[in-house]
């Protein structure tokens, strides 16, 4: 088990202020470096020799930096054999914010992933992200909504000497 605090700085972040002249939240790309911080809780471990499990759940702090979720959360299975290995995972990842404009939406995806070593120097691998091609948007501004990828499959190999 293991409990992470993380911090980071981002420069020329876009936040939301309140513009006290007109009552209302606007957002602005704020000069300088903006915080964005949070705490993860994550468990790994193993449910047989060959099935291993990774739990993370990340809580961001409400800064003032906005369209960053607040909550995410992914839970991993996945079976190793002699040359091969099979792994599936769920993600849920909370809307973000952006001011008086919207939220993104909530979204939960799921994936499969797989490897072969063909031998010592080429390993094979391929992975569905998106496996039930949920829609939803990663922006939403109201003015230029961007949605999420849907369906994607990914095929490759790895060579070492």
């Amino acid at each position: 088990i293991e409990l992470a605090y993380f911090q980071q700085y981002l420069e020329h972040a876009i936040v939301s202020r309140f513009d006290s002249l007109n009552f209302s939240s606007q957002n602005v790309n704020q000069a300088g470096l903006s915080k964005v911080s949070g705490l993860e809780l994550s468990s790994t471990g193993a449910l047989t020799d060959s099935v291993t499990y990774r739990l993370a759940v990340t809580q961001q702090f409400k800064e003032d930096v906005i369209d960053v979720p607040d909550f995410q959360g992914s839970l991993d299975a996945h079976y190793q054999a002699e040359k091969w290995s099979a792994g599936v995972g769920v993600s849920f990842v909370d809307g973000a914010s952006y001011g008086l404009q919207g939220m993104t939406d909530s979204r939960t995806t799921t994936r499969v992933y797989g490897e072969y070593e063909l031998n010592e120097s080429i390993t094979l691998y391929s992975r569905v992200e998106n496996l039930f091609d949920e829609d939803y948007f990663v922006s939403d501004d109201s003015f230029n909504p961007i949605t999420g990828l849907g369906r994607s499959f990914v095929i490759g190999g790895e060579l070492t000497w």
